[in-house]
């Protein structure tokens, strides 16, 4: 996989989890009380840092109690390892 950057946009809320669009992977996840998540892209499961994070903002990425982002060009197959982190 290379680690290329990824553009992204305003996703949808549901389904939650990582879901294959036709133009891109629509990442969604529930939390109620978030403000902001960090969305992280890794190449492997050793990896220590990821090749990119992707900031979500409660006032552009929030729909009702979900975060999300579309991640455009991305498949499930770049899809190796990914983690979220948030804050309240």
């Amino acid at each position: 996989m290379q680690n290329q950057e990824y553009q992204f946009n305003p996703g949808q809320a549901y389904p939650s989890g990582a879901k294959q669009q036709k133009d891109g992977v629509n990442f969604s996840i529930f939390s109620r009380h978030a403000t902001h998540v960090e969305l992280l892209l890794f190449t492997t499961s050793q990896s220590i840092k990821p090749f990119q994070v992707i900031n979500l903002d409660k006032n552009k990425h929030k729909t009702f109690f979900f975060m999300a982002c579309l991640c455009a060009g991305f498949t499930r197959r770049h899809l190796v390892y990914l983690a979220y982190r948030w804050s309240q």
